[in-house]
């Protein structure tokens, strides 16, 4: 009379179980399932039909199979730790120097909301301190612009010193003419 038994495995263990599903059925003649609405976080129900003295050698060949996958899962989960330290303690002792560029630290000082306020001078500098400040020369006058300004002097009698002609027009005299 065939008979069904649930036993509860890890949801890790299915695929190699799986592996291991045809030999145990020749070997025992028993039907293995992995139903779907028997998945409980990362526990599974594994379904057995067949006889009942079949079921429990079969349990017997199951139970060495689950020891021999928990031997291979934990020197997995081993190895899987020690690639995680090597890449985080590996990455400090790399030989690779990665170029880096220095961080230069501005100093901002004002933190201020008005967008104007860059424009304003600082009491300590000032703009004749930035930009040097030239003097203008004075002008030096010549021809009519001497007479106009009052420096040079000159009678309706007396003749200009210059006796060139071509030195500027408005010195001249009614009697050059």
């Amino acid at each position: 009379m065939p008979a069904t038994v649930y036993q509860t495995i890890n949801v890790d263990s299915r695929n190699h179980l799986i592996r291991n599903r045809d030999a145990l059925k020749t070997e025992f003649g028993i039907d293995i399932f992995f139903p779907r609405n028997k998945v409980r976080g990362q526990f599974q129900e594994m379904s057995l039909n067949g006889g009942t003295k079949a079921i429990f050698e079969a349990q017997k060949k199951i139970a060495i199979i689950l020891a021999d996958w928990q031997q291979e899962f934990d020197a997995f989960k081993d190895r899987k730790k020690r690639r995680q330290q090597h890449q985080q303690h590996g990455s400090d002792d790399s030989s690779v120097n990665w170029p880096s560029i220095p961080i230069q630290e501005v100093n901002m000082t004002t933190k201020s909301t008005n967008p104007f306020e860059g424009l304003t001078l600082d009491e300590e500098e000032s703009v004749s301190d930035i930009i040097p400040v030239v003097k203008p020369k004075k002008p030096s006058l010549t021809c009519w612009s001497k007479v106009v300004s009052g420096e040079v002097t000159t009678s309706s009698t007396a003749k200009p010193k210059s006796t060139d002609k071509s030195s500027c027009w408005g010195d001249m005299f009614d009697e050059e003419e």
